[in-house]
């Protein structure tokens, strides 16, 4: 059997498909995958779950349409059984992908909102959205109405971890080694600031200066914590806020040159204190408590799967707002996105403690 996985939307989307993939593999000796990404980093993370055994990457967003269409037209030669788009990718794009693709049988959701402009009738196999659970379940869902895993297999409890080469686990070894001398016994916890900046995104960041503010009182409650700040290139902006506000000596930017680095220090972690990021899911992964901060998003969707976790969020009737859909990020109760400009660092502060207390032992 030959499938064909539409991994376009991003690194924390591709995580949370990989548990219903494994199953797909166990249940169908002998699959071979083809992973479709836009981006090299899922492309690596894909190729290092030992799941594909091909990455096929396009730049859809960056090159012309029409050359997009002409790479899709040259994946029918691979002659697919099955072309899946897992949860979350509602758009009318990668429906019109998947028949471009040519698989034999497609199979995706058909979500409740934006259900006739999402093109969803293009597949001939589809489940209906079930609002009510996390992504990881909807995948399984949707593999088992294929007939691709049992009905009765359970949803697997943890997401699938990326295999770190021993070269990159060396190299990050050495970089640990080479932290600042505050970094040596503390309790590392991890931190972002971002997350993606695809469909206007970055709206549900909570702003860095609040972060900070929280970060510097959880550090005056607990003098043993060290902060790995993690940082790409679309990161900076928020990143620079960040550390411009905290102390000196209490905090580390580790270099991370690819997504399986970034695995590597976060697994060294105690804990990841983030946005809703693919950070965090790549967090969950490797096993790191996460004290996830949600606005516009929905937790009930991607909240930390599998992990001791704690949702920090402001109550209001407005929220969550933002669901999948093909329409950017905005406010529309024009609140200007209260959801996180209203919430107190000390929930950050709360939260945290909790689960650096804890140890991680409570789900």
């Amino acid at each position: 059997m030959r499938l064909l996985a539409f991994n376009i939307s991003g690194l924390g989307d591709t995580l949370q498909w990989l548990p219903a993939l494994d199953l797909v593999r166990r249940h169908n000796p002998g699959t071979r995958v083809t992973g479709l990404t836009m981006f090299g980093s899922v492309g690596d993370l894909l190729a290092a779950t030992g799941l594909v055994e091909e990455v096929a990457r396009f730049d859809f967003v960056g090159r012309p349409a029409l050359e997009g269409m002409r790479f899709l037209a040259g994946l029918r030669r691979q002659r697919f059984d099955w072309g899946v788009i897992p949860y979350g990718s509602n758009r009318f794009e990668y429906n019109v992908a998947n028949v471009v693709a040519g698989a034999r049988h497609r199979l995706a959701h058909r979500y409740v909102r934006h259900r006739l402009r999402s093109w969803s009738f293009l597949n001939d196999i589809r489940l209906d959205e079930d609002v009510s659970l996390h992504a990881v379940e909807e995948n399984v869902r949707l593999v088992q109405r294929a007939g691709l895993v049992p009905v009765d297999v359970q949803v697997p409890g943890r997401l699938v971890a990326p295999v770190i080469p021993g070269a990159i686990d060396a190299e990050v070894e050495e970089g640990a080694r080479r932290l600042p001398g505050e970094a040596a016994g503390k309790t590392w916890v991890a931190v972002h600031a971002s997350c993606s900046v695809l469909k206007n995104q970055q709206q549900r960041c909570y702003p860095p200066e609040a972060l900070a503010a929280a970060l510097v009182v959880l550090r005056a409650r607990r003098p043993d914590v060290f902060y790995l700040v993690f940082s790409g290139g679309m990161d900076a902006p928020l990143t620079e806020r960040l550390v411009a506000r905290l102390p000196a000596g209490c905090h580390a930017i580790p270099a991370t040159p690819t997504i399986l680095h970034c695995a590597a220090w976060l697994g060294r972690a105690r804990l990841m204190i983030s946005n809703d990021s693919g950070l965090m899911h790549l967090a969950a992964s490797m096993g790191v408590p996460c004290a996830t901060i949600f606005g516009p998003t929905n937790p009930t969707f991607v909240r930390p799967w599998g992990v001791p976790h704690r949702i920090i969020a402001r109550d209001m009737p407005c929220r969550p707002c933002f669901q999948y859909s093909s329409t950017p990020m905005r406010c529309p109760a024009k609140l200007d996105f209260a959801c996180l400009t209203g919430l107190e660092p000390e929930r950050i502060v709360e939260a945290a403690s909790e689960l650096l207390k804890s140890g991680g032992a409570d789900a």
